[in-house]
């Protein structure tokens, strides 16, 4: 989970609007909400094309509630960072969150067991890919 966000255009909360509006006549069943809840320790996080980032030179911390979310990080390409805000995850594997910082939604995938949560996100053409363990 990466949360550095950057500010979001007009074009992104359009195309929001119209995904809504296009599968507004789709009815599906409610998808399994996983329990993440818990505070975890970075293991590593792959910024797509410019390298991935361990301990001791990257650190991290995340706290999540079963809707809410608390990062601190500290990468050697833009410092510390803090963010916070809501997310989603269904039993599927899909993942999305959204800054109160910042207002950026970022949406992906997520694997977890007792330990070990990775989540893939993509946040404004960015790919991110985080390993976390449960502390």
């Amino acid at each position: 989970m990466y949360f550095a966000h950057f500010a979001v255009g007009t074009l992104a909360a359009g195309a929001a609007v119209a995904l809504v509006v296009a599968c507004s006549d789709r009815v599906t069943a409610p998808c399994p909400v996983p329990n993440l809840s818990g505070t975890y320790s970075l293991d590593s996080i792959q910024i797509i094309g410019q390298g991935t980032f361990t301990p001791p030179g990257a650190t991290g911390t995340l706290q999540l509630t079963t809707t809410t979310y608390v990062a601190d990080l500290d990468l050697p390409v833009i410092g510390a960072q803090h963010d916070n805000g809501t997310f989603s995850a269904c039993g599927s594997g899909t993942f999305s969150q959204t800054s109160a910082v910042t207002a950026v939604t970022s949406s992906g995938s997520f694997t977890s067991n007792a330990l070990k949560l990775t989540i893939d996100v993509t946040t404004q053409g960015q790919r991110f890919v985080n390993f976390w363990t449960k502390s």
